[in-house]
């Protein structure tokens, strides 16, 4: 399948390019690599920007955000994490945020190398639980009211430290929540390799399904991330039946299935 762009991503991209002809050395240059959806040499051009010693610290923080990102739609787990970690000591716009981030990030890369497809590792699952315990330390207020990204990553913090210390598919929920499957749909084999990390733990749910409180939450988890993948992949019955059962399961998730289904 190839993705469809919509009138909005094509005209956005128009004007960077339009832009970047005028002003080739400026600093959109590196976005509009990331609107071509080569993430790869995003990721290098990001690089070389962090490399650059400039008066305005904030620059670089929005290099590391983007590689942040570059590096999670690709599956580089590690390598998000150390931009995310980087940006909680640095950048003062969210630590609550960037540390959550962290935290994903490195549950998906523990999960991904753990030949039994469970979460729990002993070796560093100390230094994630602490990571998560400094989430809600930090939760800020802005003009009275908490930022919405940081009261989800707040609850899912305390949650982490509930559940036999584990969130399921925690780095690809953020992806989605943020926007970021709209990115990596443009390349077909991130959607599939997304799709096979959610079969696996959608079987390792299914297991522990007697012992889990937590069931319903991460079954339905699995089914919409599986639905969404599904739908990108040009297989929209398949992703309809995935969340239809979502919706059978869990009312809360409706409207999410909803703009899935759009």
């Amino acid at each position: 399948m190839v993705f469809k762009e919509s009138a909005r991503d094509r005209s956005v991209y128009v004007v960077y390019q339009k832009r970047l002809s005028s002003y080739s050395s400026c600093i959109f240059q590196l976005f509009s690599l990331e609107f071509s959806f080569s993430f790869l040499k995003a990721i290098k051009k990001y690089e070389s920007a962090v490399s650059v010693s400039v008066d305005w610290k904030q620059v670089h923080h929005v290099c590391y955000w983007e590689l942040m990102w570059c590096n999670s739609f690709k599956g580089n787990w590690k390598e998000a994490a150390d931009h995310a970690s980087t940006l909680s000591k640095e950048s003062k716009w969210s630590k609550t945020a960037y540390l959550y981030l962290e935290g994903c990030f490195k549950l998906m890369e523990m999960f991904e190398k753990s030949n039994s497809g469970k979460w729990k590792n002993e070796a560093k699952e100390k230094e994630i639980l602490e990571i998560f315990r400094l989430v809600p330390e930090y939760k800020q207020r802005v003009a009275g009211k908490s930022l919405p990204f940081e009261k989800f990553a707040v609850y899912k913090a305390n949650k982490y430290t509930k559940s036999n210390h584990r969130l399921v598919l925690s780095g690809l929920e953020v992806i989605y929540i943020w926007n970021g499957f709209t990115m990596a749909c443009h390349r077909q084999e991130l959607i599939k390799y997304y799709l096979e990390i959610v079969r696996k733990a959608t079987v390792e749910v299914e297991s522990e399904k007697a012992s889990n409180e937590f069931y319903v939450d991460e079954h339905c988890l699995c089914k919409l991330l599986e639905g969404v993948c599904l739908r990108y992949l040009d297989r929209p019955t398949e992703a309809e039946n995935c969340l239809q059962e979502v919706v059978a399961k869990y009312d809360f998730l409706f409207i999410c299935c909803t703009n899935v289904c759009m």
